[in-house]
């Protein structure tokens, strides 16, 4: 079996593929810098691996002489400038029926750490994300992995999902999960719509990038039609002892069998102060002609104040069927979800 590996660095995931696919297969590490291979190369050889080899290049254009059975890559694709294009470069070295399995990270879930009880972790996140937003990595690419192997259109437009991509991870999904995607994109799509309260103890910056966080989540799975963030409004009750809250709006299209997965994305998500699961019950081709009208497929539009919700989040609102039992209201009691957002 030969392997890529991509940004193999000191070698240590080169290393360990090489002990994986034994001595009958061959790895071949590629990194941009030809001086932190020579350490991966003095590795190999003090460890006595031989079925290794490390290349100084861009493996994106770099030629080779066979194609690979697979293709490996962790931490990488967040410091390409454009992390799906670079994707789709990187599988043209993959031979048909091949795997492709990268690790991204997804920093934009570190602000859910932060409270004010914890200055200090506060400081240190923030210290994090400052440098990896000061090399230019994209913090995101945890959750836009699934989206950059779809977008990279393997099998010629044909199949929505790459059949080459046997599977990939990140931290909001498992590999059983992904596996799955190929047939859940066959099903239904049926249109809903989530209302999130965000906790106000993040600053705007913040609650953005939770924001942009659900949205890449949403569009892991489904089709996002709109974002409408409401801002920061007054609640009718305390909710964990906060008085206030961010509002945030989604439309969306997906199969009935990703709303469980997204219920358990959002649930794990501490800076989420309660959500709410419909369906969406209004003319969704009417939206869809209002949002194409506008020139776009994604409008974010930012309200006022006083700004009050649709009378379809309301607990009058019938949830989703029995059909959708997934798509969940996880407030506390209906009462609570109507309060709450008849307070917006």
């Amino acid at each position: 079996m030969r392997v890529l590996e991509v940004g193999s660095g000191a070698g240590d995931v080169a290393l360990t593929l090489a002990e994986l696919v034994g001595p009958e297969g061959w790895v071949v590490g590629v990194d941009l810098n030809p001086a932190i291979l020579e350490t991966a190369r003095q590795r190999a050889t003090d460890a006595g691996i031989q079925n290794v080899e490390f290349v100084a290049g861009d493996a994106r254009t770099l030629a080779f002489t066979d194609k690979f059975d697979a293709i490996v890559g962790r931490f990488v694709l967040m410091y390409m400038v454009d992390p799906g294009k670079a994707f789709a470069q990187l599988i043209t070295h993959l031979k048909p029926g091949g795997i492709a399995a990268f690790q991204e990270p997804e920093y934009t879930l570190y602000p859910a750490f932060l409270h004010p009880d914890t200055p200090l972790m506060n400081q240190l996140i923030k210290w994090i994300l400052d440098v990896f937003e000061h090399s230019g990595a994209h913090l995101d690419t945890g959750i836009g992995l699934y989206r950059a192997f779809v977008d990279a259109d393997i099998s010629g437009g044909s199949n929505p999902t790459p059949p080459l991509a046997r599977f990939l991870t990140s931290p909001l999904h498992n590999v059983q999960q992904w596996s799955h995607q190929s047939e859940e994109r066959h099903e239904n799509l049926n249109p809903y719509e989530l209302l999130l309260i965000i906790t106000p103890d993040h600053d705007e910056k913040e609650a953005e990038a939770l924001t942009n966080q659900v949205k890449g989540i949403i569009e892991g799975g489904g089709t996002l039609l709109k974002v409408d963030p409401w801002g920061k409004k007054r609640l009718a009750y305390p909710i964990r002892k906060r008085s206030e809250g961010y509002y945030v709006l989604y439309i969306f299209e997906c199969a009935s069998s990703f709303v469980a997965e997204l219920n358990q994305s959002l649930q794990v998500i501490e800076a989420i102060l309660r959500y709410m699961l419909v369906q969406y019950e209004d003319d969704i081709d009417k939206l869809k002609a209002e949002l194409t009208a506008e020139g776009t497929e994604v409008e974010e539009s930012t309200s006022d104040e006083d700004s009050t919700p649709d009378e379809e989040l309301t607990s009058d609102e019938e949830p989703a069927s029995d059909d959708n039992a997934e798509a969940e209201d996880t407030t506390d009691n209906d009462a609570e979800a109507e309060d709450t957002a008849a307070s917006a």
